[in-house]
């Protein structure tokens, strides 16, 4: 983030008695220092203007203006009274040649809008879609024989993945990086790792029984296992430095509500002891398939009563 230049060449002094305010209009009035020479007849400014002061001190940070541009002064051109035209119109004599870039500075509320909506995809994906979707095949798999909880675990997790996508290369198209944060990169990290791990999920259950036939665990179910997890608290990181340095810094607003720090805590402790909670379900998950896999090595023509008692009894 750039900082207040500590002894610029040229400073501008305001003349408060020809200044002011009000809810209609603002006029500020100041003198500055001429960088004309006796061959150019051309004093160049640079302005800007925002809804943050960042005080005088060499240290303080600027914060992203809401508009900014350059102009050039003609001040050893003599002041020339106005000519009025034969439409009775006044034609000064132009001096000043002026640069406005506000149009190109993203203002405030536009910003506001740009921030919220990224907030609110990274929150969707990262504090609910993939929370559940993990949550759905750990607990789902140990509590129930049906297949539905797959289908839940699928969607959720793709849903996840697109939405975090969405939302890093909507804040890359949007927003300019103003300080090093750690909040940018956690975020792309959250955004690969929710990917891959779809991307593994896939393989395991649709392309890995095609060309591996060996039954039982692998490599890879434990990849996708971790990859999950490590992707989910990367997520809960991003989003708590969002709320607690980002939100502030580009909003102006001051430190995000207590209440949202809570929230964020609720969700982060709820998601943790349900996972472990259902860890308490794997012996029963091991016993399941070990049972489907007796099943499925059984003679053929053996009694269908026999093979289900003797997988009850494993």
């Amino acid at each position: 983030m750039p900082q207040v230049v500590s002894s610029p060449p040229r400073t501008a002094s305001l003349l408060a008695t020809q200044s002011f305010s009000n809810s209609s209009s603002t006029s500020i009035s100041f003198t500055v220092p001429s960088n004309s020479d006796s061959t150019s007849n051309a004093t160049s400014l640079i302005w800007a203007y925002g809804s943050d002061n960042p005080g005088s001190s060499s240290s303080a940070s600027i914060r992203q203006h809401v508009g900014h541009g350059t102009m050039t002064l003609a001040l050893m051109t003599p002041i020339q009274a106005a000519s009025t035209s034969s439409s009775g119109t006044s034609n000064p004599s132009a001096i000043v040649t002026v640069s406005d870039k506000s149009s190109e500075t993203t203002s405030l509320s536009n910003r506001r809008t740009i921030i919220i909506t990224h907030a609110v995809l990274g929150a969707v994906s990262a504090m609910l879609l993939l929370p559940l979707g993990i949550l759905t095949a750990r607990l789902g798999r140990g509590w129930t024989t049906s297949r539905l909880w797959f289908a839940v675990h699928a969607v959720l997790n793709t849903l996840a993945a697109i939405l975090a996508a969405a939302t890093a290369i909507y804040a890359s198209a949007k927003l300019d990086v103003e300080h090093v944060s750690a909040h940018p990169g956690l975020g792309k990290v959250f955004a690969i790792g929710v990917a891959a791990q779809v991307l593994i999920g896939a393989s395991l259950h649709w392309i890995k029984p095609r060309l591996i036939k060996t039954p039982g665990r692998g490599i890879y179910n434990y990849l996708h296992v971790a990859v999950g997890l490590a992707a989910i608290a990367v997520g809960f990181a991003a989003v708590y430095t969002g709320m607690r340095f980002e939100w502030p810094n580009y909003l102006e607003t001051g430190d995000i509500g207590v209440g949202w720090i809570a929230g964020w805590a609720v969700v982060v402790g709820v998601f943790s002891v349900a996972y472990i909670a259902g860890l308490a379900l794997l012996p029963k998950l091991l016993r399941k398939e070990a049972s489907a896999q007796q099943l499925r090595d059984a003679p053929e023509g053996f009694p269908l009563q026999q093979q289900q008692k003797q997988a009850r009894a494993v």
